[in-house]
């Protein structure tokens, strides 16, 4: 019987063991339960952050995109504002171009004309009007010849006498 006994006792304490086992066992599929929802809430948080950081890169991202598209923007209309300055500024040269060869063709026209008043006073120097002299109409020459011996003691030599107007003027 003591060995009955014994392999009773070996039961009891087996089963107070198995059940204390069990316990412990499901103590411990606890704790590690715990301690993956833990290390799961720690991974969840930690692939949270880098999304929030992507999130945050994007939008930074946009909004140098949305900056470098506004000063494109400005730069175009730079450039276009400088652009249409330049072909004012060229049209206005073009104008005032004419306006100063158009300056210096009056200036020519000027001196053209002083000259040919200069030279038209020079070949009128040499001639003479005569005013209320009576002629006849073949020898209108010898008759001032004539009259520029008797009347003005003067020996001339006469190129050319015409009739200028109808006061019978005549030029030497």
């Amino acid at each position: 019987m003591d060995k009955d006994r014994k392999r009773e006792r070996e039961q009891e304490d087996n089963d107070e063991g198995a059940s204390y086992d069990a316990s412990k066992e499901k103590q411990k599929i606890d704790e590690l339960k715990e301690m993956m929802r833990q290390m799961m809430r720690a991974m969840k948080q930690n692939t949270e952050k880098p999304n929030e950081v992507i999130k945050d890169i994007k939008q930074e991202m946009r909004k140098k995109e949305e900056k470098w598209e506004q000063e494109r923007t400005d730069l175009v209309q730079k450039i276009q504002i400088l652009e249409n300055r330049l072909e004012n500024e060229e049209k206005q040269k073009r104008k005032n171009n004419i306006i100063i060869k158009g300056i210096q063709m009056v200036q020519k026209i000027q001196i053209l004309e002083n000259r040919l008043e200069n030279e038209e006073k020079q070949k009128r120097k040499n001639n003479i009007i005569i005013k209320g002299i009576q002629m006849r109409k073949n020898q209108i020459k010898e008759e001032v010849v004539e009259f520029l011996k008797q009347q003005l003691q003067i020996q001339a030599t006469v190129k050319e006498v015409y009739k200028i107007n109808k006061d019978e003027q005549f030029r030497k």
